[in-house]
């Protein structure tokens, strides 16, 4: 049996979406479970498929939409990136601030200017230390300027339109225990 590579690739990337969305209600997020929810319909898509049945499958049913199947899978590649890159970066910023004596108790709220200068915004006590720490080292800099337009890009793809037409400020907080991306 011969099977194109592409095949492959698409079918490892939809089994690496069943997987991450189980996880995620596994841990209590309803986003995947919303993604294959019938709009203006119930579970079984049967008002939905009233005078349009063949509409409303394709609707009701990713594997039939291939666009939103698309969509869906580069969200959730796009989620499995920013994570990544979310987790690599709070371990890189707590161990920096460690060995410069500075106290991530209160978590820091790091931005990024227009000039790439990632700037404490949060007024936290050790301002000046933490933005000396990003200015210090370009490659942390650019990680907290990627992840915070990757967290920009990923809310602007949201399936479930968390961010539909919201503008803002994007931010990261950092805390000795964990890291959060916001818009403020």
């Amino acid at each position: 049996m011969n099977i194109s590579s592409p095949l492959i690739s698409m079918a490892a990337a939809a089994l690496d979406v069943a997987v991450h969305g189980v996880q995620e209600v596994m841990h209590g997020s309803s986003r995947f479970a919303e993604m294959f929810r019938v709009p203006g319909g119930d579970e079984t898509g049967a008002k939905a498929s009233e005078g349009q049945p063949e509409q409303a499958a394709t609707e009701a049913d990713p594997a039939l939409n291939p666009t939103q199947l698309g969509q869906q899978m580069q969200y959730a590649a796009l989620q499995e990136r920013f994570e990544t890159l979310r987790l690599a970066v709070h371990q890189r910023v707590v161990q920096q601030c460690a060995t410069l004596g500075i106290d991530l108790t209160e978590p820091a709220v790091l931005t990024v200017d227009s000039s790439g200068r990632v700037l404490e915004t949060g007024l936290h006590w050790d301002r000046a230390d933490i933005e000396r720490l990003f200015e210090s080292d370009p490659e942390l800099r650019g990680e907290v300027a990627r992840l915070l337009d990757l967290g920009t890009r990923l809310y602007s793809v949201d399936p479930a339109g968390a961010l539909d037409g919201a503008a803002g400020t994007p931010r990261l907080l950092v805390g000795r225990e964990a890291a959060f991306f916001q818009f403020v």
